[in-house]
């Protein structure tokens, strides 16, 4: 990919305009394998933090403080 100097052009939208345009046929294999992989590790890790104790203290309701406590 070569980048021209376009003015006011976000270099996201390169990007984006470079992954629309490359056609799924000049991604090798082992690169798909590698993002599939990827993507379900990063699902998989936000399910388990999900459950997780820490997550569900988190995300428990407030419960107002004993009297006295402040």
């Amino acid at each position: 990919m070569t980048e021209t100097a376009v003015p006011n052009v976000l270099k996201s939208e390169v990007l984006a305009r470079f992954v629309v345009e490359t056609p799924s046929e000049a991604v090798p294999d082992a690169m798909v394998k590698k993002a599939v992989r990827h993507i379900l590790d990063s699902i998989g890790a936000g399910v388990a933090g999900a459950v997780a104790v820490e997550a569900q203290r988190l995300t428990a309701p407030a419960t107002p403080a004993p009297m006295g406590f402040f």
